[in-house]
């Protein structure tokens, strides 16, 4: 059986209690957003390009 690849699969980063930072990166693309620490939804209007900075993901609700 053939195992998956995980190569260019993005894995998101948790905190300690296991909830997931609110801002995540994109390692292959430089892409970074805002998620929700809960679930890890990405957070729609938040994706910044590489080099632009990071999102503000505290001041969003």
């Amino acid at each position: 059986m053939k195992q998956p690849s995980l190569v260019g699969m993005a894995l998101w980063q948790c905190d300690s209690e296991g909830l997931f930072l609110r801002v995540q990166c994109n390692p292959v693309t430089g892409h970074c957003f805002c998620v929700e620490p809960r679930s890890g939804k990405c957070l729609k209007g938040t994706q910044k390009a590489p080099g632009t900075g990071l999102p503000q993901c505290l001041s969003i609700a």
